[in-house]
């Protein structure tokens, strides 16, 4: 797990190729204190296949607002500098989080997007194809 901060963000997360995880995160904000643990268990077991880094929207306040971060958790990727995906405040969970990264397909670039959210303990999955795929998560 890489900490970034507003003088590596650009060279670690937009500048760099492939997919970025990025964990913008807050001192004060108890949900993502306690998502950290998991969130850097994720990075150690999903690791090669992105990078992950992590943001403290506390000392990078306007950075996390110019990426349109206003409020937490928001877990979100990027692929080659854009963000493509993010989890924002109550779909912040380990579960959708690991079923996030269990549900895309990191090899391949037509990367399937799933979104799941946790409501009322059942799953709901949108698939979303960056180029009209008909494979499913």
């Amino acid at each position: 797990m890489i900490d970034v901060d507003k003088t590596t963000f650009e060279e670690e997360v937009l500048k760099a190729d492939g997919y970025v995880f990025v964990d913008f995160y807050g001192d004060g904000c108890v949900p993502c204190q306690a998502l950290m643990p998991k969130v850097h268990e994720f990075a150690e077991t999903y690791g090669d296949k992105l990078k992950f880094t992590s943001l403290n929207t506390t000392k990078a306040r306007r950075l996390a607002i110019s990426q349109k971060v206003l409020g937490l958790p928001v877990m979100a990727i990027y692929k080659d500098g854009e963000k493509v995906e993010e989890l924002v405040k109550d779909d912040c969970t380990a579960e959708s989080i690991e079923a996030f990264f269990v549900l895309g397909d990191w090899d391949d670039s037509t990367f399937n997007r799933c979104y799941v959210w946790w409501q009322y303990q059942s799953v709901i999955v949108t698939v979303n194809h960056d180029q009209g795929s008909d494979t499913s998560c």
